[in-house]
C-alpha cells in the first residue's frame, strides 16, 4: 500500500496548495501568530511543517523578528515560499523527518498536516519534534482536535484518508510535555457543533524540570 506521505510528496500535495492558495494568503491576521502574542510568547527560532506558501512564517519574522524554517510536501509550495520570502529557509518535507538539528528550535508549528499524515508515523512525528525542539520549547498544533477518533476519506484523491484525533495526546502522555493553552476556532465561515468537524490550536511546553518532581515522602 503506498503511504499519504509518498502520496502528497508525488503530486498530490502540489494539488492541495493549488487549490487553497488563496484562502493561505492570510494578510496580517494570523490565529497561530495572534495567540503568540497574547502569550506574550517571543520565539526565536520557529519551524512550520505544512508551512505551505509561508506566510505565517513571514509574519512571526515581522512580528518577533524570528528565524525560520518552513517544510511543506509540496514543491510548488516550497517554490512559491522561496521566491517570495527570501529571509526564510523552506525545503521539502514531512512531518516525521525534519531537517533541522538537534535542540535546535524553540518553536515547532504543525500548520494543519497531521490529520492527513499516516497513523503509522505518529511516534516519529512525536520523536522528530522532540528532537529539534530545545528544553522550555513549545509545540503549537494547528488541526482538527475531536474527542473521539474520525477515519475519513479524502475527497480529493482515492485512497487517502483524514485521520482526526486529539494530536496533542501524541506528547501529553509524556510528564515533560504539558499542554498549556488550547483555543477552539470555526473551520470554515460558521461555527459548527459537528464533532467530526472540531478544531483546536493548542500549545504544548516541554519542560523537563517539572516531569518527575519529588514526592513529598522523600
Amino acid at each position: 500500500m503506498t503511504s499519504q506521505k509518498s502520496i502528497f510528496l508525488s503530486g498530490e500535495g502540489d494539488a492541495w496548495f493549488e487549490r487553497n492558495l488563496s484562502a493561505l494568503r492570510r494578510k496580517e491576521q494570523d490565529l497561530v501568530v495572534n495567540e503568540l502574542l497574547s502569550l506574550q510568547v517571543q520565539p526565536k527560532f520557529v519551524a512550520e511543517v505544512g508551512c505551505g506558501e509561508g506566510e505565517r512564517l513571514s509574519l512571526l519574522r515581522k512580528k518577533f523578528g524570528s528565524t525560520c524554517w518552513g517544510f511543506d510536501p509540496s514543491t510548488k509550495a516550497v517554490d512559491h515560499a522561496r521566491s517570495t520570502y527570501a529571509d526564510i529557509t523552506f525545503e521539502i518535507g514531512t512531518a516525521d523527518k525534519i531537517d533541522l538539528p538537534d535542540s535546535s528550535i524553540d518553536t515547532l508549528i504543525f500548520g494543519f498536516c497531521l490529520y492527513l499524515a499516516d497513523p503509522k508515523d505518529y511516534f516519529k512525528i512525536a520523536a522528530e519534534a522532540d528532537r529539534v525542539l530545545v528544553d522550555g520549547g513549545l509545540v503549537v498544533i494547528l488541526d482538527f482536535s475531536p474527542r473521539h477518533f474520525f477515519k475519513n476519506p479524502y475527497s480529493h484523491k482515492p485512497g487517502v484518508f483524514a485521520h482526526k484525533m486529539d494530536f496533542s495526546g501524541l506528547f501529553t502522555w509524556n510528564p515533560a510535555y504539558r499542554l498549556i493553552n488550547r483555543r477552539y476556532t470555526e473551520h470554515g465561515p460558521k461555527f459548527t457543533y459537528d464533532e467530526n468537524e472540531s478544531i483546536c490550536l493548542d500549545f504544548i511546553k516541554k519542560d523537563w524540570t517539572k516531569a518527575f518532581p519529588k514526592s513529598l515522602q522523600y
